[in-house]
């Protein structure tokens, strides 16, 4: 594996590491301009997203999770400008619930930026414990 792959699994493991503070400046600062979000699934927050929106969800976060969304990097690989992420999150809510969840991120990366961030998750157990009104 060449540099520019070991630099993208770097900013892949930064990233989930400002997720996981719901450090919106951070965010805000390791990803591109013309950045996507994508959540899989029919949720509220499911659907694209361009940067000034998925920074705001990434404040609503820290209401769902006072204590932060931990998550635990199972695998990582890179080729190229992509890096496919197996992880897992875990975090007590603002619900009352401890929120266990398997993820697969896929993500983009142009000039050492975050350009798409895509995340594959378990949706009915995000609707059981996050999701308090939809619509």
């Amino acid at each position: 594996m060449g540099a520019v792959e070991e630099q993208n699994k770097a900013l892949a493991r930064q990233f989930l590491e400002v997720l996981t503070r719901s450090d919106v400046a951070a965010a805000d600062a390791l990803c591109d301009d013309e950045v996507e979000f994508w959540v899989g699934g029919s949720l509220p927050f499911s659907g694209s997203r361009g940067k000034a929106e998925a920074l705001r969800g990434i404040e609503e976060v820290v209401g769902w999770f006072p204590e932060g969304l931990h998550f635990q990097v199972q695998a990582m690989t890179a080729e190229e400008d992509r890096v496919a992420i197996e992880a897992t999150g875990e975090g007590p809510t603002a619900f009352g619930s401890v929120y266990r969840q398997e993820y697969h991120f896929a993500m983009r990366v142009r000039d050492g930026k975050v350009l798409a961030w895509k995340e594959y998750l378990d949706t009915e157990s995000a609707r059981e414990h996050l999701v308090v009104e939809e619509g």
